[in-house]
Order: C-alpha cells, then sequence, then structure tokens
C-alpha cells in the first residue's frame, strides 16, 4: 500500500517539506541522547531503532531510512523522525487508552475511525485469527480480548493494541486501536493517527502472508 492509500488524496510529494523539516529537526538533536530516549542505538552515526520488531538504520548523513532492507516511504520516516526526535524520559505504563481519550483526540477522531479502525475491522472480519500473524511477522504479542487481539510494538516507547470483537446478530464484527496512556509524551495526537494507518499497512502485509501460508500447506 503506497502512501495516497494511506491518506486519500494526498500524494507523497505533499510531504517532502516536511520530511526534510523532520530531517533537520533530528540534526539539531545529539544523537546519544536521541537514542538513549528513544529505544534506539547509535553506531557509526547511524540510528538501529526496532519498528515493529524489525531492525530499522536511520542515516542522519544520507538521510535515508531503511527498514528490512527497503527503503522507508515519506510519510513512514516522518513518523520514525517525529518520534526519535520527540521520544521522552517515560516508559509505557501498560494502561491503553482510546484515540478518543488522548489529547484532542476527538479533532481527528473521525478520520482515525475511517481510516483505522474501520479498515481493520474489515480486513479481519471474515477470519479475525489471521491477526495472530503479527506476533510472528511483526513481533507483537498475543493478547486475550475480544475474539483476537494483539499488543503491537511500532517503535520501542510506543505500542498500540488491536482488538478485534465479533458482531451479534445484524451488528457486524468490528475493532478497536489503543494506545499506551504515556503516548502523547513521545508523540503529537496528530502523529498517532498517522501511526495508526502505519499499523494498518502492516496488518495489510501480515494478512497477505498468512493467507499465502495458508493456500500453501492447503496445496500440499
Amino acid at each position: 500500500m503506497n502512501n495516497e492509500e494511506w491518506c486519500p488524496g494526498i500524494k507523497e510529494d505533499a510531504y517532502e517539506g516536511t520530511l526534510g523539516e523532520a530531517w533537520d529537526m533530528l540534526k539539531g538533536k545529539d544523537l546519544r541522547t536521541v537514542a538513549e530516549l528513544s529505544g534506539a542505538t547509535l553506531r557509526d552515526r547511524r540510528l538501529y531503532l526496532p519498528i515493529f520488531g524489525r531492525e530499522s538504520v536511520i542515516d542522519p548523513v544520507c538521510r535515508s531510512i531503511t527498514m528490512g532492507g527497503k527503503e522507508v516511504k515519506q510519510l513512514g520516516a516522518i513518523l520514525v523522525l517525529h518520534y526519535l526526535t520527540n521520544a521522552g524520559s517515560v516508559q509505557p505504563s501498560g494502561k491503553t487508552v482510546s484515540y478518543r481519550q488522548l489529547p484532542d483526540g476527538n479533532r481527528y477522531y473521525l478520520s482515525f475511525r475511517s481510516r483505522v479502525t474501520e479498515v481493520i475491522g474489515s480486513m479481519f472480519r471474515e477470519n479475525p485469527k489471521l491477526i495472530l500473524g503479527a506476533v510472528k511477522l511483526m513481533g507483537a504479542k498475543k493478547r486475550e480480548f475480544g475474539i483476537a487481539s494483539v499488543s503491537i510494538p511500532v517503535f520501542p516507547k510506543l505500542p498500540v493494541t488491536v482488538i478485534l470483537w465479533s458482531g451479534e446478530d445484524k451488528v457486524r464484527g468490528s475493532a478497536n486501536l489503543l494506545f499506551d496512556d504515556t503516548a502523547p509524551q513521545h508523540m503529537s495526537t496528530e502523529d498517532l493517527a498517522a501511526v495508526g494507518s502505519f499499523v494498518v499497512t502492516q496488518l495489510l502485509k501480515v494478512k497477505a502472508q498468512m493467507l499465502k501460508d495458508i493456500r500453501s500447506v492447503n496445496t500440499l
């Protein structure tokens, strides 16, 4: 899924100025402090940051971010840089809150619901257990909420919990994405909405891989 699909109507070029500003913000930071606060590792002037359980490489000199050997696209790169430059010292508490409970969460909630929770609900409605593939593919932990749920480490200090709920009678199944209540100390509420979309893109890959694995087993 490309960034236009993440945020319909927004072209990749629309993020160029914001991405440049984000790199400039990182340039003004002490990288050792950035690494300490964000949970990254600093080696050879590069930052190594776990994203969805996989190591990413942030090169401030070349202004590049790669994850799994592939370049992270503009919107994802902006989120990574905003996390690096804004991460605070507080560790996740384990207490979760909904997007609406974040500061000014109501302001962006309708967009968050349509682009994140409704998409996840539709994605896994027919087979909720597919989301458990995130345990293997995204470094997630299985949780015991709803009919299927996982906690996903987006960044070291920014986990999210995705819960799928079953439907009843004529009510369709639904989903929710919860944040640790410390999330606002690391990223803005607007950025956290985009984090939700970032999670959606990765869950799409999880579902595709799980379906591929199932088809492979069925052909044996």
